[in-house]
């Protein structure tokens, strides 16, 4: 996997054509959404439940 460079930026359509060559088609994204950060744990882990709140509050405004 290449390494991306400081500032690049990708579109949704990019992101989901990459997928398609390096997984299983069922496993494709439906969806994709672009943040500026993920919220932490004290000891830096991702907290994947905020991440699942704070998308059924974007989808259900």
């Amino acid at each position: 996997m290449d390494s991306p460079e400081a500032g690049a930026a990708a579109t949704v359509e990019e992101v989901r054509e990459f997928c398609r060559g390096q997984i299983a088609y069922f496993k494709i994204p439906e969806s994709v959404r672009f943040v500026e950060w993920f919220p932490t744990t004290l000891s830096g882990k991702i907290q994947k439940y905020r991440i699942r709140e704070l998308e059924l509050e974007m989808r259900a405004a």
